[in-house]
């Protein structure tokens, strides 16, 4: 899997802004712990599919779940 340098401030800003909602106090991830460990693929379910992002297209704001862009992706992809 490839990552490319984030340059688009409105992605930055919605990824910070998800940072501080979700994860800076440290209480949120009491509900994935499990003994000593954190149940990641969990907490990535979570985050993916139980919560929206913007995304505007052809000038229009539309919000959907990662997971959902995700797969239309991988498949369009490799379709």
């Amino acid at each position: 899997m490839f990552f490319d340098k984030l340059t688009d401030r409105v992605t930055i800003s919605s990824m910070n802004h998800f940072q501080a909602y979700f994860m800076d106090d440290g209480d949120r991830f009491y509900d994935f712990a499990e003994g000593n460990l954190i149940r990641m693929r969990a907490l990535n379910k979570k985050v993916n599919c139980d919560y929206l992002m913007g995304m505007t297209i052809d000038g229009k704001k539309i919000y959907i779940y990662p997971a959902e862009k995700f797969a239309e992706l991988l498949k369009a992809r490799y379709s």
